[in-house]
């Protein structure tokens, strides 16, 4: 049976965002139970606990814009977390998102180079899915 996450309010997801803002150290974020897991042009990612849940919270940065179009912002990371082949997007702002974190193992770089066939399979077939959906609204080329 799977176990739906407590409703996370808007409140909630903007204070996780505001809080992740607000800290310029590591040792900052670690202090307010923030996890730091990626670092990337466009977004910082960290890993979270709170009401014993755990949540993903990606908090863009200024530079987003310069790659993204306002409209576009999480587009992707909605459609896959609703058809299944990503986390669930729980809050999703100009600001950043707030995604449920799901458990196991992240999929590295060298994973894909590792020749285990079951997981470049189980990759595959969730590209596909993602290959066969409308693009989002907002994500539209020219």
């Amino acid at each position: 049976m799977v176990q739906a996450l407590p409703r996370l309010t808007e409140q909630d997801a903007e204070e996780l965002l505001r809080a992740a803002s607000s800290s310029s150290t590591k040792q900052d974020l670690e202090a307010k139970g923030f996890v730091p897991l990626t670092i990337g042009f466009a977004n910082i990612v960290f890993g979270v606990e709170r009401g014993g849940q755990n949540y993903v919270v990606k908090k863009y940065t200024d530079l987003i814009l310069l790659r993204i179009a306002p409209e576009a912002l999480g587009a992707c990371d909605i459609l896959a977390g609703e058809v299944g082949v990503g986390p669930k997007v729980l809050y999703s702002s100009s600001g950043g998102m707030v995604m449920e974190r799901i458990p196991g193992v992240e999929l590295q770089e060298q994973d894909m180079h590792s020749c285990d066939f079951d997981l470049l399979d189980s990759v595959a077939k969730a590209l596909s899915v993602v290959h066969r959906l409308e693009v989002p609204q907002g994500c539209e080329g020219e």
